[in-house]
This record gives structure tokens, sequence and C-alpha cells, in this order.
């Protein structure tokens, strides 16, 4: 909670004298900062995000909902579409998340993150991979970690959760 210990300003103060009663002094104060939100990273900036996910339906939601939040959203329909887009990200504009679905077909959400960790091994930066996963979290979370990515979400996915655990991920 905000402490508002010496931080109220007099903003204005009308004096009013009726002809029948006392004189009446009413003063409004304002407190500077009070009911302004902490901004997160998601009202800050906007993200390059690459949302790799097979299903059509949860496809056009995902990026939709991030668009709508003004991110700016490369989609991949699975592993390798994933692989590819991050390589060409490479000479243009990077991604600043990945959002992986773990079960797709032609590569999974597993080896693509295996896949992409293996291009940055060289490179200065390291993408945050969060996966996606209509699974039971425990069981997925240290599959996920050893095939390279940071965390994981449930499906469906949730913005504040993803720009959260983004934060997290990026201490930001």
């Amino acid at each position: 909670m905000m402490n508002l210990k010496n931080k109220w300003k007099i903003l204005f103060v009308i004096d009013y004298k009726s002809s029948r009663a006392a004189s009446t002094r009413f003063t409004f104060l304002a407190c500077p900062g009070l009911g302004e939100r902490n901004n997160t990273v998601s009202e800050q900036i906007s993200l390059n995000v690459l949302l790799v996910e097979d299903h059509p339906v949860n496809l056009t939601l995902g990026k939709k909902m991030l668009t709508k939040k003004g991110h700016n959203v490369v989609i991949a329909k699975n592993g390798q579409e994933a692989v590819d887009a991050y390589k060409q990200s490479q000479n243009e504009h990077k991604f600043d998340l990945i959002l992986m679905d773990l079960l797709m077909p032609v590569m999974d959400g597993l080896e693509a993150s295996k896949a992409i960790r293996e291009i940055e091994s060289n490179a200065q930066d390291r993408v945050p991979i969060i996966a996606m996963t209509g699974k039971s979290a425990e069981e997925s979370l240290e599959e996920c970690k050893e095939a390279g990515m940071d965390d994981l979400i449930s499906k469906p996915m949730k913005i504040p959760e993803i720009i959260e655990l983004y934060e997290k991920i990026t201490n930001k």
C-alpha cells in the first residue's frame, strides 16, 4: 500500500459565506500518484512474440489476445516452423518471447526448444521460451526445463500470467 504521509497537496480552497450562516471553508486535497497503477512490461513496451501452436482455434485466439494488448505476433504451426522463424528473426527483428505448444506435428515443442537453444548457444541474447500445455504443470515442467524452456503455463493462456512470467524470467 502506498505511504500517503506528507504527500497530500492542497488543490484549492473555497470559502463560502452565506448571509444567514457563518463562513464555511471547503478544502480539496489530492495525493500525487494516488490511484495510479504500477505499469507492467505489457503496458510499457510492445513485445515481439513468436506464438507456436498447431490448433487453429488456439492460434487465432492467442494472436488476437496478444495483438489486442499491443504485442507484435509471428505465428508458427509446428516446431520446425518455429525454428525456421527463429533463424530468420536473427537477421530481422528478434523475438522477445516465444510461446511454445508442447504437442505438435512435424517437430514438437521440446525438440524445437532444444534446436533454438542450440542456435543461440553462441549468441549473446537468450530469448525466453514459455511452454503451453494442456497437461499437468508438475508433470511437464521438468522435461520443459531439460529442453531449455524457461517456464510453462497451462492452456487456455492468460495474458497477465504470460507477462508475469516474462517479467520474472527477464527480471524486468
